[in-house]
């Protein structure tokens, strides 16, 4: 089975970031969370979308044209959080890294592209990794063709 992607596809997946790729990130993160180790909570992102997009669509551009991001962007905070059980045995704490606000609205903003692409290049038969798919459709469908 061959691919098909588009020019369209190619286009829209190159093409340049804008404001309303900001803003459409900054809808699609959860609100809720404790706020990331910057200590902006995403609600704030949320609540003032139109003010901030452009600035960090600005910031954006500049980290790509330069190809280097700051320290801050790329910072994370490694933490340990309890599990069920004794707090004593070391293997009851399951380490996590906590990202900072803006580096998620940008690695959202690309994932959102990303995944439009993917929709063109992953075929229908590919059932692992794949939103909406399941590794064991490809076992269910080998034993339904076993009889």
């Amino acid at each position: 089975m061959q691919v098909k992607v588009t020019q369209d596809t190619n286009t829209n997946f190159t093409r340049a970031l804008r404001v309303q790729d900001i803003l459409d990130a900054i809808k699609a993160l959860p609100k809720g969370k404790a706020p990331e180790h910057d200590g902006i909570p995403m609600e704030f992102f949320h609540e003032y979308a139109d003010e901030v997009a452009l600035t960090l669509l600005q910031a954006f551009i500049a980290m790509f044209s330069s190809r280097a991001t700051s320290a801050y962007i790329n910072k994370g905070l490694i933490t340990l959080i309890p599990k069920i059980g004794d707090r004593i045995k070391l293997s009851n704490w399951r380490p996590i890294t906590l990202l900072g606000s803006i580096y998620k609205v940008l690695v959202k903003t690309l994932t959102r592209r990303i995944l439009s692409a993917l929709t063109h290049i992953i075929r229908p038969n590919q059932t692992g990794f794949a939103e909406g798919r399941s590794i064991l459709d490809n076992v269910f469908i080998a034993q339904e063709a076993l009889g």
